[in-house]
């Protein structure tokens, strides 16, 4: 604005490419939690001023899965990406040596990383990336605190084998809600780990006494427990069954689910001004935020 003075680049300026990307697991399905914040997420950058460049994992073997993540940091560098968000492979055999690859990767590249859902570590340990998710032990241990009032006390939680930290941090609360309340909780009686549509495996977890109740560790796996649970012909009298996320078959359902409800819109918030804190101050310690979840009663 003045002849002979220099222009000035702030550090924010020096630091910010003016482009983000966003690398997540499996097909962008609109209907699941993620994508719909992720898509939130997008319109809010881009809403900013912010490019954003949107990645995909989908190979299931580890061979398949570094090499497209190669192929994704090789992109995301060359398109001078200054950050991304991240949401950490899962369900599968060592995901968290994977996932503790890819977070590398990006490093190595100086691309900032904000996790989404989960570290890339089982608690009690802390990664050193930003996190932006949800309490998921207050959310299991609300839910099954709602049944509990409701004097239900044999409580069984479902989950996938090699399940996400979030999965296990909500059995977590379900145990200790439990523990408070009824007194026992038997990982090999209360925990069933199985595919949810397969009728012989979840028929067979389900043993006597059957559950007055059983918490599947999301919405998706509770709706198709129910459905095998009533193909599978077997009395299960008055048995109830519940999620979290609520995805919007939930409440559509015959009968609608119980289920612990995500703020989409808060977390994309949230997760977006994070980056660009990051970005801002990269020398800030890690932080790791958790929003509530509000229990829909169905």
């Amino acid at each position: 604005r003045r002849q002979g003075a220099p222009t000035t680049l702030t550090r924010f300026a020096q630091n910010a490419s003016g482009c983000m990307g966003l690398v997540i697991q499996g097909q962008w399905n609109e209907r699941d939690l993620y994508p719909r914040v992720c898509k939130r997420l997008i319109e809010r950058a881009e809403r900013s001023g912010w490019k954003m460049i949107r990645c995909e994992i989908h190979a299931t073997s580890k061979r398949g899965r570094l090499h497209e993540i190669k192929k994704i940091v090789d992109r995301l560098t060359a398109e001078h990406v200054t950050g991304i968000f991240f949401q950490p492979v899962e369900c599968m055999s060592r995901s968290d040596s994977i996932n503790a690859d890819i977070v590398a990767r990006f490093t190595k590249a100086g691309i900032h990383v904000v996790l989404l859902d989960y570290d890339i570590v089982n608690l009690p340990l802390r990664s050193g990336y930003d996190l932006v998710g949800v309490d998921n032990f207050a959310a299991g241990y609300a839910l099954a605190t709602h049944f509990l009032d409701l004097g239900l006390r044999r409580i069984a939680f479902l989950r996938l084998p090699d399940a996400a930290p979030s999965v296990m941090d909500r059995e977590h609360g379900v145990a200790a809600a439990v523990l408070a309340r009824a007194g026992r909780w038997l990982p090999e009686k209360n925990v069933l780990i199985c595919d949810p549509s397969d009728v012989a495996a979840v028929v067979g977890k389900i043993g006597s006494p059957t559950p007055q109740v059983v918490i599947a560790c999301n919405d998706r796996a509770a709706l198709v427990l129910w459905d095998v649970l009533k193909r599978s012909g077997r009395d299960l009298g008055r048995l109830k069954v519940a999620g979290f996320d609520d995805i919007p078959e939930a409440a559509t359902a015959n009968p609608p689910l119980t289920t612990m409800r995500q703020d989409v819109e808060g977390l994309s918030k949230l997760a977006f001004h994070t980056l660009v804190t990051r970005i801002k101050s990269p020398t800030l310690p890690p932080r790791k935020t958790l929003l509530p979840c509000d229990l829909m009663k169905r």
